[in-house]
């Protein structure tokens, strides 16, 4: 059985590859509600590939800042807020 220590094992710029795959996944699920699923718009037709490139890569950022966010409340020590100077953990 695979615990969630050999997933969390390869490592990107000291950050969990399985964390940041979760939280992507998490985000276009997310983005594709609001995208495909707009409240008041009534010509979906003229939104563009930038638009929705820009849109998905907006809200995976700020899935990334809440995690920042919720790390630094429950004093969780991440890779990303060692790369932006939050903690004392090594950066490789």
């Amino acid at each position: 059985m695979i615990s969630l220590a050999t997933l969390r094992a390869p490592k990107i710029w000291n950050m969990a590859i399985f964390d940041l795959l979760a939280t992507f996944m998490f985000s276009m699920i997310i983005h594709s509600l609001l995208w495909f699923y707009p409240l008041d718009m009534k010509n979906k037709d003229k939104r563009t590939i930038f638009q929705y490139i820009m849109s998905s890569i907006l809200i995976f950022i700020m899935f990334l800042g809440l995690g920042i966010i919720f790390h630094r409340i429950f004093n969780i020590k991440s890779g990303l807020s060692a790369h932006l100077g939050f903690n004392d953990t090594p950066v490789r």
